[in-house]
C-alpha cells in the first residue's frame, strides 16, 4: 500500500508503552526505507518511561522526527 500511495500511521497514548512496544516501533521506523509512512506518536512530555525510552531510542538511531508540543486547552475551549 505504501509503495502506491502515502499511509499515516498514528499510535496515541504511547507514554503508556512498554519496552518491548518501544523497541517494535524503533524497530519499524527504522526498517521503512523509502515507503510513503508518516507516523503520528502521541505521547505526554512528562518523564513516563515509555516517552524517554522512545526519545532515547530515536536519537541513537538517527530517526528524523518532527515534534509539536500541544498545551493544555482551557475549558471553554473544551466545551467547543
Amino acid at each position: 500500500l505504501a509503495t502506491t500511495q502515502q499511509v499515516v500511521v498514528v499510535i496515541d497514548d504511547f507514554h503508556w508503552a512498554d519496552t518491548d512496544s518501544v523497541r517494535l516501533l524503533i524497530d519499524v521506523l527504522a526498517s521503512i526505507g523509502s515507503a510513503r509512512v508518516t507516523f503520528v506518536v502521541g505521547m505526554r512530555r512528562d518523564a513516563s518511561p515509555g516517552s524517554e525510552m522512545l526519545r532515547a531510542l530515536v536519537k541513537a538511531r538517527s530517526i528524523k522526527t518532527n515534534e509539536l508540543a500541544v498545551g493544555p486547552l482551557s475549558v471553554q475551549a473544551a466545551m467547543h
